[in-house]
């Protein structure tokens, strides 16, 4: 299945090198920052998922759009369209679990391939719309993977589903310095892995949280016995 051609691309914009295309596509370049910090706090959502089917834009989103413009390359209404998203892993601004509806330009590139999966960096939301600007960092998850970006959202959010726990919670020495904290309020989960001087920290979290998300269905899994363990200074789950 062929990828988008800008996500195909984003190995060589992470290397900072330009690429121009014809006067056709309005001169679009775009060179790549590498994820950190300030991408993540100028986002109002990312997250890991699953790409469905595309629609156009309806009456009622296309007049949000005009009275909302959007930001970034490739906000030119005529070439939008919308993605529905399955979230398989919430990392800002949505939930695991979620679909979501992501609006994105096709004029450069074939968008999303439905059944792949993605990690996607929305700087904007527009009613129901989170909006992927081109040139962003919005990419396949395999790039995502290979280019640090999953690696530098983990370090810098933290892993889990609902509730994250921070990397320097889970700062070890020996395995007897690891356990593991509840941190999907539906109970999807075997349980991340945490340093047990930071475990009561997450557990006062975890109940006040769960009660504002109010997830109602419930979903047990017959999880074996847990064994974090402690491997290059840091808690994981065998």
């Amino acid at each position: 299945m062929r990828k988008p051609i800008h996500l195909a691309l984003a190995a060589i914009f992470a290397v900072n090198l330009n690429l121009f295309l014809p006067d056709t596509a309005a001169g679009l370049s775009c060179a790549r920052p590498s994820m950190d910090q300030s991408v993540i706090d100028g986002a109002v959502a990312i997250f890991e998922g699953i790409a469905g089917p595309k629609r156009s834009l309806r009456s009622r989103e296309e007049v949000a759009i005009e009275v909302n413009p959007i930001g970034g390359k490739g906000g030119i209404t005529e070439n939008l369209g919308v993605y529905r998203f399955a979230v398989t892993n919430a990392w800002k601004g949505v939930a695991s679990g979620q679909s979501v509806d992501v609006l994105f330009n096709n004029y450069w590139g074939d968008g999303f391939s439905e059944g792949e999966s993605y990690l996607v960096v929305s700087t904007q939301r527009v009613e129901d719309l989170f909006w992927a600007p081109l040139c962003g960092h919005t990419i396949d998850l395999k790039h995502a993977a290979d280019l640090g970006d999953l690696s530098m959202l983990e370090q810098l959010i933290g892993i889990g589903h609902h509730m994250k726990v921070k990397l320097k919670d889970r700062v070890c020495q020996h395995g007897n310095d690891c356990s593991v904290v509840q941190t999907h309020c539906g109970g999807c989960s075997c349980g991340t892995p945490v340093a047990r001087s930071a475990r009561e920290h997450y557990e006062a979290q975890f109940e006040p949280l769960c009660a504002v998300i109010r997830i109602t269905e419930r979903c047990e899994l017959d999880c074996p016995p847990p064994a974090p363990s402690c491997r290059e200074g840091y808690c994981v789950a065998e």
